[in-house]
This record gives structure tokens, C-alpha cells and sequence, in this order.
């Protein structure tokens, strides 16, 4: 949530398949992240915030966007 876009696709992408990337919910729920890709999406969220937005997933970073896959 603090990093930009970039470097949070980046990583996702680095730490494929092994040893992996995830995300926890406010929920609690864990979700793995395989793929991602930058996206052009404009939010009005907040880093670190996740959303659905025309049936993508959507993570905001501190700059830019990332679509989670």
C-alpha cells in the first residue's frame, strides 16, 4: 500500500510461484495473488484498499493501480 504501482506489480510478479504473494482481508481471508498487471484505473480508494471494479480487482497503491488476476 505504501509503494507505487510498479513496484508492487513487480513484486508480485518476482515472487511467483515460489515463494508466493498474498493479501489479507479485513475479513481475515487470505487471498493468493498469482498474476497481476498495472492498471490505468483511476479510484477514489485508498492505498491499500481493494475493490471490484468493472469485474477486476483492483488494489490501490500509493501511486497508480494495480489489477490483481
Amino acid at each position: 500500500p505504501g509503494l507505487p504501482a510498479r513496484e508492487v506489480d513487480c513484486k508480485i510478479r518476482g515472487l511467483h510461484p515460489w515463494p508466493g504473494t498474498s493479501l489479507i482481508l479485513e475479513s481475515g481471508e487470505r487471498i493468493k495473488v498469482k498474476k497481476s498487471k498495472l492498471s490505468s484505473t483511476k479510484t477514489l480508494l485508498q492505498p491499500g484498499q481493494i475493490d471490484e471494479i468493472k469485474g477486476s480487482l483492483i488494489l490501490q497503491c500509493a501511486a497508480g493501480c494495480v489489477e490483481l488476476l
